[in-house]
């Protein structure tokens, strides 16, 4: 099954913890046991993305409904945006 939204798999996975890693980088963990980090330097766009070029409003993210990765002014990334960046890179190795 897709997501329909980004026309990725749907993985169906739930976020357990995302900590900072530096810069722009999240290293995110899920309930399969899939973890690594990840690099948003290039998807901070449009005006909910704007805020998130300050790194010290970057570091305010949170685990919502433990699935999707959330800033306060409501940006968000679903898990199956994070769970691709994450193993896509892994099977081309």
């Amino acid at each position: 099954m897709l997501n329909k939204r980004y026309g990725l798999p749907h993985y169906g996975r739930r976020l357990l913890d995302a900590r900072y890693a530096g810069d722009y980088r999240i290293r995110v963990r899920f309930d399969d046991g899939v973890e690594g980090e990840i690099d948003l330097s290039d998807e901070l766009r449009g005006p909910l993305g704007k805020p998130l070029k300050d790194l010290d409003y970057f570091k305010r993210f949170c685990i919502f409904e433990e699935c999707t990765l959330e800033w306060p002014n409501g940006y968000g990334i679903c898990p199956d945006v994070l769970y691709a960046s994450v193993v896509e890179p892994l099977a081309s190795v």
